[in-house]
């Protein structure tokens, strides 16, 4: 038997409970899981950033309202959180088709919680 077909396997992309990661939505929300908002200590605001030569975003967390800041609001399990970011989202084209899921990492360096746009999923 001839095989004419040049299948791939297709694997979930799925990250533990514990890793954090940040989603974007495609009606322009950032979404934090647990393990994403725990990073940010007591932040009740956060100051969106981004860097377009590296796709980078970050999220430095306030625990103050100041100007620049957004909203992190505690999902209803108070496990997460999320920012309504949709003027940041836009401004940059960065809305998906369909919510993306990405790992990130606090760099304590930056005192900021960093989203790789380019990082594998």
């Amino acid at each position: 038997m001839v095989n004419d077909f040049n299948f791939e396997m297709y694997i979930p992309q799925s990250h533990p409970a514990n890793t954090p990661t940040v989603s974007i939505s495609n009606y322009g929300r950032l979404s934090l899981n647990s393990a994403a908002t725990k990073l940010l200590g007591n932040a009740e605001y956060v100051i969106l950033y981004y860097d377009k030569a590296q796709k980078v975003i970050g999220l430095e967390p306030k625990e103050e309202r100041v100007r620049e800041a957004l909203k992190l609001t505690p999902t209803s399990n108070s496990k997460g959180g999320f920012v309504t970011a949709s003027g940041f989202l836009k401004k940059y084209h960065l809305i998906p088709e369909k919510t993306e899921t990405y790992p990130v990492e606090f760099r304590e360096d930056l005192g900021m919680l960093i989203l790789r746009l380019g990082a594998d999923k």
